[in-house]
């Protein structure tokens, strides 16, 4: 997995499971509408040698929480799960 991250923010612009670092960086580009990164940079003049001045950091993704488990034991008023709740959406938002 990698992580591309705008380095001026600290915003996480995407993860991407990707073989390689260019292969995450060509993902992100395609989500952007473009066919590359090479044809982003070629349309925003950054340089794709650089990775764009963009910080592409690979991660090995934590286990998973079951956030449907998590939320079935909420509803049963199960005080730990409430707390996991809670807890998960302080830290990643509130889930749609």
């Amino acid at each position: 997995m990698f992580r591309i991250i705008q380095p001026a923010t600290g915003a996480i612009l995407g993860e991407y499971a990707a073989p390689t670092k260019a292969a995450a960086l060509d993902a992100y580009a395609r989500d952007a509408g473009y066919a590359s990164f090479r044809a982003a940079c070629d349309v925003t003049g950054d340089d794709p040698d650089d990775d764009a001045g963009l910080i592409v950091r690979e991660y090995a993704p934590s286990p998973g929480i079951d956030r449907d488990a998590v939320d079935e034991l909420a509803a049963a008023d199960n005080p730990t799960a409430g707390l996991m709740a809670f807890i998960l959406n302080c830290t990643h938002g509130k889930r749609q």
